[in-house]
This record gives structure tokens, sequence and C-alpha cells, in this order.
């Protein structure tokens, strides 16, 4: 939308990709022609994935870890660390759901997006839901879910979700994080983690959710991330 035609206060919209239907759960408040939606409300978990995303990127370039930052946009074949934020695909991963066997399914997550908001280093090796530690060192880990009960009404009155940082190493699965959310009727509610652990080459790192058909349909408010963290 040309300069010329923002309304007044279009200074206090937040403004996200979204799909025909706008952004699940908020009043849009005007959509430009390239997919992209503007709101006056708040955006339940953006903040705080924003935050998770930006403390990634502060990171990187504090201990210049990154050769060439464009337009706050992370160019993932720069990156002299492991380091990715992945934004997730809520609908693939609801669909998991119902095309893999039980006990076998996983978060779909991007790592590349033309918004430049999912990464992957070329160091790190992402499949089904999970990234692989490629040197043994210390990493930061978070994570951002967000759930939604007005798309997804509740059959029940309140519903317990887990929403866990697992670690496979050598076999053996390990909890590094967990989180337990009580959903109720009608509401938007956000779950996040971090912390930092030592790792080793080879670990698989994956986040784990118990009722994703709750998940808020909208991928930057759903987050994964890791960096190495580097000696001075």
């Amino acid at each position: 939308m040309p300069p010329s035609r923002i309304p007044p206060g279009a200074d206090l919209l937040t403004c996200l990709p979204c799909t025909d239907q706008g952004i699940p759960g908020l009043a849009v408040y005007m959509r430009s022609r390239n997919g992209v939606c503007c709101t006056k409300d708040t955006v339940p978990g953006y903040d705080q994935a924003d935050r998770m995303l930006q403390m990634t990127r502060d990171y990187l370039l504090d201990k210049g870890k990154i050769t060439n930052c464009k337009q706050n946009a992370v160019d993932s074949k720069t990156l002299a660390t492991p380091a990715a934020h992945l934004t997730l695909d809520v609908t693939r991963s609801i669909n998991n759901l119902h095309t893999l066997p039980s006990g076998q399914h996983y978060l779909v997550w991007n790592t590349d997006d033309t918004s430049g908001t999912s990464f992957l280093s070329a160091d790190l090796h992402y499949a089904n839901g999970s990234i692989t530690i490629p040197s043994t060192g210390r990493y930061h880990v978070y994570t951002n879910l967000t759930f939604d009960t007005n798309a997804n009404v509740l059959s029940m009155g309140q519903l317990l979700v887990d929403h866990s940082v697992k670690k496979v190493s050598r076999g053996r699965t390990d909890h590094l994080l967990l989180d337990r959310v009580n959903l109720k009727q009608r509401e938007i509610k956000s779950s996040d983690l971090e912390g930092t652990f030592e790792l080793k080459q080879g670990d698989i790192i994956n986040v784990a959710v118990s009722y994703p058909s709750y998940l808020y349909n909208l991928p930057q408010t759903n987050v994964f991330g890791l960096f190495k963290l580097v000696s001075d």
C-alpha cells in the first residue's frame, strides 16, 4: 500500500503475513495485496516469539558471527556459528496427526521463508521436526508455542497441555525443558521455554506438544530456536 494511502494511526498496527482468513482471532484493520494483514489488536505470543528471534540476532551480531545482515534478516550462509530460528507450519503439523502412525507425530518447522524470520545455519541438520547438533558445546535453546481455544473449541471445560524440549542422545530421550498449560474455553495462551545446556555432537533436539490441534495458526507465534555460545 503506497504511503499516501496509509490511514492515520497506521504506525500503531502490527502487520504479519496472513492467509485469506486473515489473522486468527483478530480484527484485520487493513490488508495488502501481497498477503500481509495489519491489526490494532495485541497479537498473543508474538511479542515473546519476536523477543526470542531478536535475542538470537543480537547475540550473533555482538559476537561477530554474522558477516552479512540485510534488512534485519539473517543470511544463514554467512553464519559462523550454529544457529537457528524456526517458525511452525501449524497446518502440516496438525495433518501429521492423521497421516502418521500413532506415536510418530512430529511438529513441522519452517527453516526458511521470504520474510527472513526463519533461518537455519548450514552446519545444522533439520529433519522431521528435529535439529541435530553439529559440534559439542554450550547451546541456548528456546521455544514459544501459542494455543487458541477460540478457533479450536474445547470439547471439555479445560485441558492440560504439555509443551517440552527433548534431547535424544545415544538412543536415550530426556526432557530438557517442560511446561504444562491449563487451557480453558475461548482464550489464547502462550508457553515459552528457554535454557542453556551442554550438548554433544550428534545430539538431537526437538519440541513436543501433547495436543497440537489447539495451536494458534500463526507461524510467527510458534517458534523453536537455538544458538551455540562462543567464548570471547
